[in-house]
């Protein structure tokens, strides 16, 4: 991965394959990244 691409779906990618690196099942990666991204909308702005 180009450590310099920082869009969205590189970073969700990265993750999903990171977890799956740790055992995670694909479905079970989609799954968590999903739900973070959606933590991630839904929370209140710090600033």
């Amino acid at each position: 991965m180009n450590t310099n691409n920082l869009s969205v779906w590189s970073i969700i990618e990265a993750l999903q394959r990171r977890l799956e690196r740790q055992g995670i099942s694909g479905a079970a990666a989609d799954r968590a990244v999903a739900e973070a991204v959606r933590l991630l909308v839904l929370r209140p702005r710090l600033v």
